[in-house]
């Protein structure tokens, strides 16, 4: 019996120890559902108001911003999901729970054999969510979801950092470029500017064949790009960074951004003069994002000539002020990249009804060499972005209504055809006259001809330029030449003709001599007719000694 009673108890005791950390377990999860069902009712009346703001003109240009803000600040804690971290109790040394983000700021143990950084040891992690390292050291790997840090110089008492994999949502992707949905959020307690260190990123399959930079972020919507950033097949290298912050792979031909202001909305407003306007709202020097509008439909010959630009653009302003906008950037968009000369208009406006500003002009290219193909394709258009006063506390809203391209080009004049005389051929000086086919400009200009030759062994002369279709050479010297001929109207020429190669003779050939005329077809001895003779018959044969002349075409006898 006393066994038994031993035994019970024992039993009893063993529950009773189990019990107590399962329903403390309930009850975290319990805080922990709490805690996420309150922030996606948040998520869900914010994108609310911020959709019906869009639709509207906003009333209170202070308040919608704040909204968006918090917004964007929001979906970036939202994302950073399940963070994990290792207690100090020796008790539950190397043991892992689900901590509310409230929690998450434990670190790791440095007495635990799984903390211990080695020389030249790769220091990796691989639980998920949230990873802390503690009092880091120079020249130590510290990596999580496939980020790799290494310290190159630290204060005299080293902090700990953190790194998480966040989630950018569709906004942000845009805004920043990005090439994947996966961001990396490094933090840490020691101040920026104290520490260095290089930093490795995974190389995303989404960026394979294309363009990288690195992009960062401290709130999540303003994107900057880096600098230091270096490639391999399997990870991008960004250096010499000191400060900490949200790293974003990125293509810098997707980035629409430009300064630190704001966000252009309804911006497929700009294709139609109907005072549906793509807008943003500034105040005291911001600069706006880019505002991109592409897909004309433009279409132009695949041979013509690019001489001129011009970008048509209807804009206005919702209310004066003191300190208005002005244009800080009209360039083009050609090939996924913002390129050519800044057009933009320095000039302040105020203008509360929409007025058309032109940029360039019929003969101005912006600084470049743009091609048929380039103009005709879908991703060709225009850049604009706008600066407000750095005086103006009060916020303006900058309107767009339409934007147009007009695009100045020529078509050049074919090449003529050559005709006479024939290519290789000789002449006598007498028929000197070179010959080719009239053109006529597709455009209707007036077409003109360029001619020009040279002779074998010597270069091409100077160009001769008339409207004629023919060149006078009969006071040419008996010599070979090569001759070419190309047609041209105001703006551009066709490709050169030829060259076709002909002689010019002017050398009469001397008598011929040794003539014999034999009856049938040989010319031996007894078939020889003598002078004045004759014969019956119906074949001869006529042979002469060979001229030396070896350009002699012909005798007449």
């Amino acid at each position: 019996m006393k066994k038994l009673l031993c035994f019970i108890a024992t039993f009893s005791l063993l529950i009773n120890t189990l019990l107590a950390p399962m329903s403390a377990l309930a009850q975290s999860t319990d805080e922990i559902s709490g805690t996420t069902s309150e922030v996606e009712t948040e998520k869900t009346n914010t994108t609310e108001e911020t959709e019906e703001s869009t639709d509207t003109s906003i009333k209170n240009t202070t308040e919608t911003q704040t909204d968006n803000d918090s917004v964007v600040d929001k979906t970036i804690n939202e994302n950073i999901t399940n963070e994990i971290s290792v207690t100090n109790d020796s008790s539950t040394s190397g043991a892992i729970e689900n901590l509310t983000e409230k929690t998450f700021v434990e670190t790791l143990p440095v007495s635990d054999p799984s903390a211990e950084i080695i020389p030249e040891t790769l220091m990796s992690i691989s639980k998920s969510s949230d990873w802390t390292f503690e009092k880091v050291e120079l020249n130590k790997k510290y990596q999580a979801y496939g980020v790799t840090l290494t310290f190159t110089k630290l204060p005299d008492s080293s902090g700990n950092i953190k790194i998480k994999e966040i989630t950018l949502d569709e906004k942000q992707i845009e805004e920043s470029g990005a090439l994947t949905n996966k961001a990396y959020d490094i933090t840490s307690d020691m101040p920026d500017g104290s520490f260095s260190y290089n930093l490795i990123l995974p190389f995303p399959e989404t960026a394979n064949g294309k363009d990288i930079e690195i992009k960062y972020s401290e709130d999540g919507k303003d994107f900057f790009t880096s600098g230091g950033v270096s490639t391999t097949e399997d990870e991008i290298l960004v250096s010499n960074l000191d400060h900490f912050t949200i790293f974003v792979i990125a293509n810098p031909s997707n980035s629409n951004v430009s300064g630190s202001g704001g966000m252009w909305i309804n911006k497929s407003n700009v294709y139609t003069s109907d005072n549906l306007r793509a807008e943003t709202v500034l105040v005291s020097g911001q600069v706006s994002k880019n505002l991109v509008a592409t897909g004309f439909n433009i279409s132009i010959p695949t041979n013509a000539i690019i001489s001129g630009i011009e970008v048509f653009l209807e804009k206005s302003v919702d209310e004066y002020r003191y300190n208005p906008s002005k244009d800080n950037l009209v360039k083009l968009f050609v090939d996924g990249n913002v390129v050519g000369n800044n057009k933009a208009n320095l000039s302040y406006f105020n203008n509360t009804t929409d007025s058309v500003t032109t940029y360039g002009s019929s003969s101005d290219t912006w600084g470049l060499s743009l091609t048929s193909s380039q103009i005709n394709s879908s991703n060709f258009g225009v850049v604009y972005a706008t600066e407000r006063h750095p005086l103006g506390t009060s916020p303006q809203r900058v309107r767009v209504d339409q934007i147009q391209i007009k695009v100045y080009y020529n078509t050049p004049p074919s090449a003529p055809l050559l005709v006479y005389p024939e290519n290789g051929g000789y002449i006598k000086p007498v028929d000197a006259i070179l010959d080719w086919s009239d053109v006529i400009d597709s455009d209707g200009d007036t077409v003109t001809y360029k001619y020009k030759s040279s002779w074998s062994g010597g270069n091409y002369g100077p160009v001769s330029v008339g409207i004629n279709t023919q060149i006078d050479a009969r006071g040419s010297a008996d010599r070979t030449y090569y001759w070419q001929v190309q047609a041209c109207d105001s703006d551009s020429c066709s490709d050169w003709s030829g060259p076709w190669e002909v002689t010019i003779d002017s050398t009469i050939p001397s008598t011929p001599t040794g003539i014999a005329i034999y009856k049938g077809h040989t010319s031996n001895a007894g078939n020889l007719i003598p002078p004045n003779g004759y014969t019956n018959n119906t074949q001869i044969r006529i042979s002469w000694n060979a001229n030396p002349y070896t350009y002699l075409d012909y005798y007449w006898l």
